[in-house]
């Protein structure tokens, strides 16, 4: 089996995902729906990419013929992220 020399590092993070409501709505209601929704999300994967805006976690990693591939990639826009925590890996 191959072995990732370096591998990216593992992560956990939360985060508020976006949210729409269909159809007609009274204000009662959008309120409810405003104050009391759970949009919450939680990624865990490796941080392949970070820059002053967002984040890239990848699902999978595959080291192969000398290089590297991702697969199942998010970009997290850093303004939703809510938690954000390394994880430890072993030597596998």
């Amino acid at each position: 089996m191959a072995k990732c020399l370096l591998p990216p590092p593992m992560i956990k993070v939360d985060w508020e995902d976006s949210s729409v409501v269909n159809g007609w709505q009274s204000p009662k209601a959008l309120k409810r729906w405003f104050n009391g929704g759970d949009f919450g999300c939680s990624t865990t994967g490796y941080l392949i990419g970070e820059d002053d805006t967002a984040i890239a976690v990848a699902l999978n990693v595959w080291p192969h013929n000398g290089g590297i591939s991702y697969s199942e990639v998010i970009r997290i826009p850093k303004g939703i992220i809510t938690r954000r925590e390394t994880l430890p890996v072993g030597d596998n």
